[in-house]
């Protein structure tokens, strides 16, 4: 990995640590994400003064922390959660391939869940047929 300091974004975020997992929700997107427990680490520390090296010694128990970190890296980078531009990692077709043949993408890499929220308009729901009055005093009562 070549020497860069990623730096995690935090405008128009909105956080919330619930158990190990972290929520954050993207207000310019409206996506929602939840970052796991590695995700949430590496996440926080990315301040843009943390090296990549001091990032990968925040995992403990991970192997291959490198390969590990740079896909954390990318992935919080895919879902907008670093500042733009403040992630330099090369790309280098045999790490990709290196972490299929480890079987590292299965097993051991961890992994951003999103879903995409829906605005204030669109979660208005708008009349769906004919209504009336129901019960007692309606048409059946």
């Amino acid at each position: 990995m070549s020497r860069s300091y990623p730096c995690a974004r935090q405008d128009d975020l909105l956080v919330q640590n619930v158990l190990d997992e972290t929520l954050v929700y993207d207000q310019r997107t409206h996506q929602a994400h939840s970052l796991n427990a590695n995700i949430t680490r590496i996440w926080k520390a990315c301040d843009g003064k943390t090296s990549l090296n001091e990032l990968q010694g925040l995992l403990t128990d991970q192997p291959e922390k490198e390969l590990v970190v740079e896909h954390i890296l990318q992935e919080l980078d895919k879902h907008q959660l670093l500042v733009a531009d403040s992630l330099q990692t090369p790309h280098d077709p045999s790490r990709r391939a290196m972490l299929a043949k480890a079987g590292m993408v299965a097993v051991a890499l961890p992994f951003i869940s999103s879903i995409a929220a829906p605005t204030a308009a669109q979660a208005q729901s708008g009349q769906t047929g004919i209504t009336g009055p129901t019960g007692a005093t309606g048409p059946t009562g």
